[in-house]
């Protein structure tokens, strides 16, 4: 799973045997609640992050695309699912340390950051070629811009890992790790 906790708001995105999920507060922890969605998703537990108001839950669907979920007012209602990217599974056949029965996991190499304008920024690996991708979005999750390889010179290479930071003027930093078999 995955936290995303700033003073009195937590948002917490875990996974239901591959039904996503997420508990958020407002209170400190005094009290939570629980949201179930209905999508199905990996089973690796989906990415959370929020800006006070708008909370995303971020994951790899078992239809091959990463989605979105997106509540614009603290939970009390929830839009979604929204394709981020379609046709990126959540494995891939390329050989790697994530490798699983002939596979290798991609879901877990997405990250998300919110800059102080409200946009998301996603880096994530494209399971066809397990390199990083970067989309962003500037309406809070219903468009997203065509997916850029963030690290063209290293392609050949399978990247895993990925992180991503943002300022609150939208300066980001990434990086990933890159699989030297």
């Amino acid at each position: 799973g995955a936290v995303a906790a700033r003073g009195n708001i937590a948002l917490c995105g875990f996974d239901r045997i591959n039904t996503e999920a997420c508990a958020f507060t407002l209170d400190g922890g005094v009290s939570w609640t629980v949201h179930d969605f209905t999508d199905l998703g990996l089973g690796t537990g989906p990415l959370v992050s929020y800006d006070r108001q708008h909370f995303y839950i971020i994951y790899a669907a078992l239809d091959n695309n990463l989605k979105l979920y997106a509540s614009h007012d603290q939970g009390a209602t929830w839009t979604g699912p929204t394709t981020i990217v379609a046709g990126n599974a959540p494995q891939s056949t390329i050989a790697g340390p994530l490798s699983y029965e002939g596979g290798a996991l991609t879901s877990p190499g997405t990250n998300v950051a919110i800059d102080g304008h409200g946009r998301l920024h996603v880096l994530y690996i494209d399971s066809s070629k397990q390199i990083p991708m970067y989309t962003k979005s500037h309406d809070h999750g219903a468009t997203w811009s065509t997916p850029v390889d963030v690290n063209p010179r290293r392609a050949g290479d399978a990247h895993m890992w990925p992180c991503l930071s943002c300022t609150r003027e939208g300066d980001l930093q990434g990086g990933s790790i890159v699989y030297d078999s």
